[in-house]
C-alpha cells in the first residue's frame, strides 16, 4: 500500500472514531480523503487524531474516578440498548420486505 493510501486510511479511521464530528462531517471527510492535497490531508489527520486523544483522556479520567463502575455500567447498558434497537429495526425491515414479497407472489397466482 502506498504511503498516500495509508495516510488516507488513517484519516478515515480517525474520523470514524471521532465522537465530536457529526455524521455529515464524518461522511464528508471519509468521502473526500482521496481528493485532499497532501498538506491538508496531514493537517486534518493530525487535528482529528489530537482531538480523539483528548476525548480518550477525558473518558479514561472519568472512568478512573468511577470506582463503583456506575458510568461504565450505564454506558454498557446504553450500548446494549442501541444494539437491540438496531437489531429490531433490521428484523422489522426484513419482515416488511418478506410481507411485500409474499403479497406480490400471491397476486401473481
Amino acid at each position: 500500500m502506498a504511503n498516500r493510501e495509508q495516510k488516507e486510511q488513517k484519516l478515515r479511521e480517525a474520523v470514524r472514531r471521532s465522537i465530536l464530528l457529526s455524521p455529515e462531517d464524518k461522511k464528508f471527510w471519509i468521502d473526500h480523503a482521496a481528493m485532499l492535497p497532501n498538506p491538508v490531508l496531514d493537517d486534518v489527520y493530525k487535528l482529528i487524531k489530537s482531538k480523539n486523544e483528548v476525548v480518550d483522556n477525558y473518558l479514561m479520567a472519568a472512568l478512573e474516578k468511577d470506582k463503583e463502575h456506575k458510568y461504565l455500567l450505564d454506558l454498557k447498558q446504553k450500548i446494549q440498548n442501541i444494539k437491540q434497537k438496531a437489531f429490531e429495526m433490521e428484523e422489522e425491515a426484513t419482515h416488511e420486505n418478506a410481507d411485500e414479497l409474499l403479497k406480490k407472489e400471491l397476486d401473481n397466482l
